[in-house]
């Protein structure tokens, strides 16, 4: 019946245990480590503390970051400059700018949105890319990269399991053209 019976049941196991600071809004490690502890706060304000391998990739509603840690990004894309400058304003961070450090405070916070990442091919989901077969000398296409499929999406926008027969990717540079942020946009994730 004890609804911390996880939290106890990770103390007992030797695993950290955090507590939210709601101050801060920052998770701090619990400093008492019985497990026969009387709780104080709803059980959502614990978590077990996990190892998470990071860079981890997101997006909320005007950018694509990547995590370095549980609390600095880096900005990759931004697809809604007017919600950037409003939060840029807002937070008094200066414009935002592709490859910029930001400060936040949660990983875990409702408004981030997971992003799929191909790791072999280093590239996120949506990312604007150069693509050619390998019989192509000099021919480029710029499609967008579906890490979901390990393809790209085709040209209506959508995902497809079928596989294109360029299967060179390479990022394309110039992820501020209008275009390129006029079509992702037009995506269907």
């Amino acid at each position: 019946n004890d609804k911390h019976i996880e939290i106890r049941k990770a103390i007992y196991e030797g695993k950290e245990v955090e507590v939210k600071n709601t101050v801060r809004n920052k998770w701090n490690v619990m400093s008492d480590r019985d497990p026969n502890e009387g709780f104080y706060y709803p059980i959502d304000m614990y978590r077990v503390k996990g190892e998470i391998e990071f860079p981890i990739y997101k997006k909320n509603s005007f950018m694509i970051v990547k995590f370095i840690n549980e609390e600095e990004c880096e900005v990759l894309f931004i697809f809604n400059y007017s919600l950037a400058k409003l939060y840029s304003d807002e937070c008094l961070v200066g414009d935002l700018k592709i490859g910029q450090i930001i400060q936040f405070e949660n990983i875990n916070d409702k408004q981030w949105e997971d992003v799929a990442y191909d790791e072999e091919k280093g590239l996120w989901d949506g990312q604007p890319t150069m693509c050619w077969c390998n019989d192509d000398k000099i021919r480029r296409v710029i499609q967008f990269y579906d890490a979901v499929n390990g393809t790209t999406f085709t040209f209506d926008a959508e995902r497809t399991a079928l596989k294109h027969h360029n299967e060179n990717h390479e990022p394309y540079p110039h992820l501020e053209d209008e275009w390129v942020i006029d079509y992702y946009n037009k995506l269907k994730f």
